[in-house]
Parts: structure tokens; C-alpha cells; sequence
């Protein structure tokens, strides 16, 4: 969640300060996490609310936006360039995963389809950039929901060693608190979203985490220094950051918030 063009706390200069502060930890961690594990593959995720958009809470948020929307997302895209190029220099395969928010639905006054978000669409014209140029970026595969889909299931392993299966989406799409209902309902109705062995999500602003098995939700957190009106509601201001682990299988280790 990046929440662009946000002028809550610091806005978006602070988000974007964080981000890439993030990032380069990230990439420290990830330096030291290849010599202790046998990593083959890096898997980056944008799980939604990559924009503040101008659609959420039947737009009234739009007043506390001081970026157009045009510009919110093509700073995402020009931050998700930024992350692939961070891991570039390791020669390693890269998948990144762009899936929409509640903040990046295109409109409101009509259902529209589940992958017409401005999200999905930077990384898109992201992935048409890079295929200029297959000698730099030939390792690298965005990947977006197909079509009317607002989640995407895949082994993100792929022929690096025991499958990986992660479900990829946004927390609007269940009740607060519901993760498992929700996945669970996947799986009963034989849904590609209940194969995961992992869900990843964003939405609530906090690091949240749980496990049944061999199955492993997720939330990661925002950037932004604070929501405003939630902090005067509730006094609660969620730690920004975003998530670090190793995967092999349905198992999980190293897991940081940087």
C-alpha cells in the first residue's frame, strides 16, 4: 500500500523517502539472506492502494489528494521500475505482481470489471517499456490479473525447486478480520484463490500475520506516515514498511518488515 499522493503527515514526499529507504534495506537484507539460503528466484508483490486514487469512499477522499491521478501512477510506475532495477544486478529471475485496490478502481458509478484498475494499467505500460529492451530486462515478468479476475494464483516458484503457490489480492474484498472465511469459501468452491498456500494482501495499513497448516495470510503495511482521520478516531498510527521473507514450499523463514 503506497497510498500516492496522499497529503496525510508528511504525503507523498515522505511515502516515496520511505519507500526507497525500504527498498535499500530490502535490498541489504536480501544480500544477506543469499548466504544463508539458496535463493533462485525474487518475487516482488504490489498488493492494491498503490494510489490514493479519487474513487474511495465515494470519492470523498479526493480533497486530501494533491497529486492527479495521472501523476499518482506514474510515480508508482516509475517506483516499481525503480524496485526491479534495485535487483537487477543479482541476474536472478523477477516476477512482480501488480493487483488493484479499493484506491485504484478506475470508477465507482458503474461495476466495472475486477482488473480495470490504474494499478494494473502503470505496471502494464511498465511491462510494455521493458520489453524494449529484452537484453536489460529479459528476466523479468510483470504479471496482472486477467481478465474481469482481481486476484492472481500462480506457482511463483516455477521450476525453482518445490511449488509455491501464493493467492494475491487486495482486503477489500472480505470483511475486516475475514481472511480465512474468504479463502476458505475459495477453496470449497474450487476457486483459483483457495489453492494458495499463502494469501498476501494489503488494505488495513498494519503488518498482520496468521497461520493454519500450511496455510499463511499475510497483510503487509502502508507507507504513509499516518492516516489522519483514523489517528484523531483512534489514536492509532500503523508502523510503515514492507515485507521480507524467504519461501520454499509452504514454508516460511527470515521474515522482516524493513
Amino acid at each position: 500500500d503506497l497510498q500516492l499522493g496522499k497529503i496525510d503527515g508528511d504525503s507523498t514526499e515522505g511515502i516515496v523517502n520511505r519507500y526507497l529507504a525500504s527498498l535499500a534495506a530490502g535490498v541489504r537484507e536480501f544480500t544477506l539472506q543469499q548466504k544463508r539460503h539458496a535463493i533462485s528466484k525474487i518475487h516482488l508483490s504490489f498488493l492494491g492502494d498503490c494510489g490514493e486514487g479519487n474513487q474511495s469512499q465515494g470519492g470523498n477522499n479526493m480533497w486530501r489528494t494533491h497529486l492527479t491521478v495521472t501523476e499518482q501512477y506514474r510515480l508508482f510506475r516509475r517506483l516499481e521500475l525503480e524496485t526491479i532495477d534495485a535487483f537487477l544486478p543479482y541476474s536472478l529471475e523477477t516476477d512482480a505482481v501488480t493487483v488493484n485496490g479499493n484506491h485504484d478502481r478506475v470508477q465507482t458509478q458503474q461495476a466495472t470489471r475486477m482488473d480495470d484498475g490504474h494499478a494494473t494499467e502503470a505496471s502494464i505500460a511498465l511491462a510494455d517499456g521493458l520489453a524494449l529492451n529484452p537484453a536489460r530486462y529479459g528476466g523479468v515478468r510483470i504479471i496482472v490479473p486477467s481478465v474481469d479476475e482481481g486476484t492472481i494464483t500462480y506457482d511463483v516458484a516455477e521450476g525453482h525447486g518445490e511449488p509455491t503457490v501464493m493467492t494475491h489480492a487486495h482486503g477489500h474484498q472480505w470483511p475486516k478480520g475475514q481472511q480465512f472465511r474468504w479463502w476458505s469459501e475459495q477453496a470449497l468452491n474450487l476457486q483459483s484463490a483457495g489453492a494458495g498456500s499463502f494469501l498476501l494482501h494489503g488494505h488495513t495499513h498494519e503488518f498482520d500475520m496468521k497461520s493454519k497448516r500450511d496455510r499463511t495470510y499475510i497483510c503487509v503495511p502502508t507507507f504513509e506516515a499516518e492516516s489522519t482521520y483514523w489517528r484523531q478516531l483512534h489514536g492509532d498510527v500503523a508502523r510503515p514498511g514492507a515485507v521480507t521473507m524467504i519461501t520454499c514450499g509452504t514454508e516460511w523463514s527470515d521474515l522482516s518488515v524493513v
